[in-house]
């Protein structure tokens, strides 16, 4: 569950980030907050799926969990989208399809480098302060 609340919060940011750079609009919106990032999609679809997906290939392995996860970002992107494009949902201005599903798998894997790159450096500050002490 964690690691999907943290997912839900990195597509917030991307909603956030499409909204500043015009890359989709959210033409329809349940709460009046709604415009910028879609409630139901994010806190709703997405983290269940997020769920059933790590529930599913936990132990498959790492290869395992990022083919079912770039086909379930394939679905979304070529099937899904283009269904709430239709409903009038959402508005592509500045990124198609393939650029969405590209940078949601490119965004992801490089949050999960700056995690790591942000523990190294704060275990260098720790063990410098032990040193100094």
């Amino acid at each position: 569950m964690p690691a999907s609340i943290l997912a839900s919060l990195l597509v917030t940011i991307i909603f956030e980030m499409s909204y500043v750079y015009n890359w989709w609009t959210v033409q329809k919106a349940i709460a009046q907050w709604g415009h910028i990032t879609s409630i139901p999609l994010v806190y709703g679809a997405f983290l269940i799926g997020t769920i059933w997906i790590l529930r599913y290939t936990f132990d498959k392995g790492f290869k395992f969990y990022i083919i079912a996860n770039a086909i379930v970002d394939a679905i979304y992107a070529f099937i899904g989208l283009n269904i709430l494009i239709y409903l009038g949902i959402y508005r592509l201005e500045n990124m198609g399809n393939l650029g969405d599903i590209l940078f949601n798998d490119l965004f992801g894997a490089n949050c999960v480098s700056l995690s790591k790159m942000a523990r190294h450096n704060y275990e260098k500050r720790v063990r410098k302060k032990v040193m100094i002490f």
